[in-house]
């Protein structure tokens, strides 16, 4: 294990510590809060923006300003629901059960993070340092990437490459023999 693995380590233990103390309610609201502002931000940018003429000439900083100021008060405002119900759900003695989902939203978005480093450095030349090669979970994460990769615009998909893109799918297929051979 190298320098690579330790920070892939570190990172799914930081989602997984952050899920736990964040409970699953706070999570949730997390992500639909932000979903939600996004989609409030967007409708609605257009319809603020002439409001802030005062103060921003430029039509497109008025608008940016308009969406940024929608955004943060929808994030804030489902922030301090998901408090309030997150509290709701401590006093009804159901806090170790949020915690526990909770750590398991944190792993999956430590994965879907690390899934997004692992398709952005096959954008680049960093899968042909020997940091990369000689890590042990890069070929798990490379065999993620690849099989996802089709997810992106063809454009971006086509340029996601690994060293030895046949390298991961030898490791699944090992794995899968293993698993038939001994099952």
């Amino acid at each position: 294990m190298n320098a690579v693995d330790y920070g892939v380590i570190v990172l799914l233990l930081l989602s997984v510590g952050a899920g736990v103390v964040r409970g699953a309610i706070r999570e949730v609201m997390n992500i639909a809060g932000w979903i939600l502002a996004y989609g409030i931000a967007h409708a609605f940018a257009s319809d603020l923006a002439p409001m802030f003429a005062e103060w921003v000439g430029e039509p497109v900083g008025r608008t940016v300003l308009a969406w940024a100021t929608i955004f943060l008060c929808v994030v804030v405002t489902v922030s301090l629901i998901a408090s309030l119900l997150s509290e709701v759900v401590r006093k009804l003695g159901m806090s170790t059960l949020d915690r526990g989902v909770g750590a398991l939203i944190g792993l999956a978005r430590g994965l879907l993070v690390l899934l997004a480093i692992t398709l952005a450095v096959g954008l680049t030349k960093i899968p042909q340092s020997a940091i990369w090669r000689e890590a042990t979970l890069t070929p798990w994460m490379e065999l993620a990437a690849l099989y996802t990769r089709s997810l992106l615009p063809d454009a971006v998909a086509a340029k996601v490459r690994y060293r030895n893109a046949a390298a991961p799918q030898r490791l699944a297929l090992g794995l899968i023999n293993t698993v038939v051979l001994q099952g």
